[in-house]
């Protein structure tokens, strides 16, 4: 019975480990499953959840023999695996050879690089011998492990030779494919590399495909590799339509570099396009051929509404005086994507005064253009008027706009911001209330420690805004230490 004991503990270790990692129970029979099923990061976590107990020397082996005869033995001696003792580990691995599949290839790799020599040899030992037995294919589903793992110190220099020799074979090109298109972003990043040295025969057509990657430096990569081959314009194509600016402005570099002044035309283009670094880019590309600054400024001034809004953003970082009353005079266009580039432009300009305007836009009644003045009062150290945020926070009719004008209560000053929350809190209800009950807690947190005086006149308006809101929730809390905090501070 002494094996069943040690097995049932085992079982109930790790259903407690798994439910801490995963934030919810796992039933038994799914423990290898799941185990198999984890990504890089949750094993490792389970690993470092599971490493608890001991195991005494002379009884470890004895006890792993045990767990071996036993149900799911791979499960218990996975867990076992994971023990903190140096002797349980390695019992563990040494019998898991018996078991080879993906409960074993996961605790191979785990203890690949353990501190402790002997396991980290027995570990080894079981990965030659799962990676005999079972489809590389496995071996892939377990590169973001292995990228975590790369991470320390030993891994690399015991198990990683053997592994990458495994991932370079010629019967693997489908799973490196595989890799590519469906893993995570380190793994693709990795297949791509490993295509790069064993299927050299069809690396170069998949370029495309690997410019479209999300990773940027993948398509960055892929762009470099194409400088070298005859159909690099599929290449550039792809890149140009790619989300990161980066891939974008590359694209831009390799046209020109082998087309030179054929390219000037989507270099042209690339003048419009919605990132600075790619329009810096085809100005520069652009340069002593075409105008750049000229045809930002004529944008400007149009009438098409995303190259107005294009030129205006262009010119924050070249703006001249005339600029600026461009920028002003964009600030008046009856749509609101053009006030709120327009309002982006003039204050990343640096040509002047900007607070007055920015406050004329959070009284704007487009969304979007308040959305851009608070962002950039509050990047700005724009104070807002108490009033101003009064105003908007009782004319805004959607929730999203009230919650934008509380978030940004703190603008107004410490004691502003207090006596503008009291006044909501007592006419709120819904989810206004909870939102404002909330934005109170956090005035508490952070702001009350704040070393503000209160203003001459506000100490007693204060004391009556604490008393309605008061009436209005009178189980909350935290009034008594809102209190504290009015009677613990100083008035001018």
């Amino acid at each position: 019975m002494l094996h069943r004991s040690h097995a049932a503990w085992a079982k109930e270790r790790l259903g407690r480990a798994l439910q801490r990692v995963l934030g919810h129970p796992i039933e038994a029979t799914e423990y290898a499953e799941v185990i198999a099923g984890l990504n890089g990061r949750r094993l490792l976590q389970l690993d470092s959840a599971l490493w608890l107990g001991s195991y005494e020397a002379a009884e470890a082996k004895a006890v792993i023999l045990q767990l071996a005869d036993a149900p799911d033995r791979a499960v218990t001696l996975f867990v076992a695996g994971c023990d903190s003792s140096g002797y349980a580990r390695e019992a563990a691995v040494r019998a898991m050879c018996a078991y080879p599949g993906p409960v074993a290839l996961s605790l191979a790799l785990l203890r690949a690089d353990d501190h402790v020599p002997q396991v980290r040899d027995a570990a080894l030992v079981l990965l030659a011998s799962v990676l005999h037995e079972i489809p590389a294919r496995a071996l892939f589903d377990r590169l973001d492990l292995v990228f975590a793992l790369r991470a320390r110190s030993n891994f690399d220099a015991y198990a990683w030779p053997t592994m990458h020799q495994i991932l370079l074979d010629a019967r693997s090109s489908d799973d490196r494919w595989a890799a590519a298109r469906n893993g995570t972003q380190e793994v693709r990043r990795c297949a791509w590399r490993l295509m790069a040295q064993a299927d050299t025969e069809v690396i170069d057509a998949r370029l495309a495909d690997a410019v479209r990657d999300p990773d940027f430096s993948t398509a960055l990569w892929a762009l470099d590799r194409a400088k070298g081959i005859d159909d690099w314009r599929a290449v550039a194509d792809a890149a140009a339509a790619h989300p990161h600016a980066s891939v974008r402005a590359e694209a831009l570099r390799l046209r020109v570099a082998r087309d030179g002044d054929a390219a000037l035309p989507q270099v042209e283009v690339a003048l419009f396009d919605r990132a600075q670094t790619v329009r810096l880019a085809a100005s520069y590309l652009t340069r002593g051929r075409v105008d750049a600054i000229a045809r930002w400024r004529a944008a400007a001034d149009g009438t098409e509404e995303r190259a107005r809004v294009v030129g205006l953003c262009a010119l924050a970082e070249l703006a001249l005086p005339d600029d600026r009353t461009r920028m002003l005079d964009a600030l008046a266009d009856s749509r609101p994507l053009v006030r709120a580039g327009a309002l982006s432009a003039l204050v990343r300009s640096n040509t002047g005064e900007v607070a007055p305007h920015v406050l004329a836009a959070i009284a704007d009644p487009s969304p979007r253009v308040a959305r851009v003045a608070f962002r950039l009062a509050r990047k700005r150290y724009v104070r807002i008027p108490a009033e101003l945020l009064d105003k908007r926070f009782k004319e805004s009719l959607a929730a999203a706009a009230r919650a934008r004008v509380v978030a940004n209560v703190d603008l107004a000053g410490k004691w502003e911001a207090l006596m503008l929350l009291l006044a909501w809190c007592a006419d709120a209800s819904g989810d206004d209330s909870l939102m404002l009950r909330d934005a109170l807690g956090h005035w508490l947190q952070s702001d009350a420690s704040a070393q503000s005086p209160i203003p001459a006149g506000m100490l007693a308006p204060l004391k009556e805004a604490i008393e309605r809101a008061r009436i209005a929730w009178p189980q909350w809390r935290a009034w008594e230490v809102l209190a504290f905090a009015l009677r613990t501070s100083y008035s001018t």
